[in-house]
């Protein structure tokens, strides 16, 4: 086991905050579009939106960048690479996500 800190995407939490400003949603409002308000508060929401140098920023479990994947439409790798970018419009559909 190593003893360094894992990669982690710089550009996550300003995409959190992006993709809420599209949706016009609050903090609290995100999880209940996501069915986490009973697990999650906007103090959560909060710390994965702060910049990724910030002491107090966290990162979304996995299960929670999923959800919000299947939410918007889009590929996970979306989310948390740092060299793709958003789709314009949310909730987008990917062709291999139609039904």
């Amino acid at each position: 086991m190593g003893t360094s800190r894992r990669m982690r995407s710089k550009r996550l939490p300003i995409k959190l905050r992006q993709i809420r400003a599209r949706l016009s949603l609050t903090q609290e409002g995100l999880l209940v579009q996501l069915g986490l308000e009973k697990k999650f508060s906007k103090k959560h929401v909060s710390s994965w939106e702060l910049p990724s140098n910030h002491p107090r920023n966290t990162e979304p479990p996995l299960p929670v960048l999923l959800k919000l994947s299947r939410y918007l439409g889009i590929c996970l790798a979306v989310l948390i690479d740092d060299e793709l970018e958003l789709p314009e419009t949310l909730p987008a559909r990917w062709p291999h996500w139609e039904d």
